[in-house]
């Protein structure tokens, strides 16, 4: 009878072995990596030359900490458009440029990320 008992216990063993193994498996949903964090913002094109009256629009590219460029859909959360000299060239929200005056004027995106970080480019406006 000793040999019955040996082999309860062992199959016991076994079977606990088997829960236990079976309750350790990871059922936890998966980690999201972190979005990207803002790290640059660069204003397309550098320097536009308008006449008196014309209108141009300006786009930033936004780039990560690691120098790829992040999508404006789903990580960009705001973008303030802002003219250095508005008897120059006045902005708009969209980033459209309409040239008021001779001069230069400095055309600043100043961009924030979902996690609020920020980062900021510039552009050069000249109107003949």
């Amino acid at each position: 009878m000793q040999f019955g008992v040996k082999f309860r216990s062992l199959a016991a063993v076994a079977l606990s072995g088997m829960f236990l193994i079976a309750g350790c498996s990871d059922s936890s949903p998966p980690t999201q990596s972190p979005p990207p964090v803002l790290a640059e913002a660069v204003v397309s094109p550098q320097t536009v030359t308008l006449e008196e009256g014309a209108s141009f629009e300006f786009w930033v590219v936004p780039f990560d900490e690691e120098g790829g460029e992040m999508s404006q859909e789903t990580f960009i959360a705001d973008v303030a458009w802002s003219s250095s000299d508005e008897s120059v060239a006045t902005v708009s929200g969209s980033g459209e440029v309409t040239a008021v005056g001779p001069g230069t004027a400095t055309i600043t995106a100043d961009v924030q990320d979902v996690e609020s970080n920020s980062a900021s480019g510039s552009a050069e406006v000249i109107v003949e």
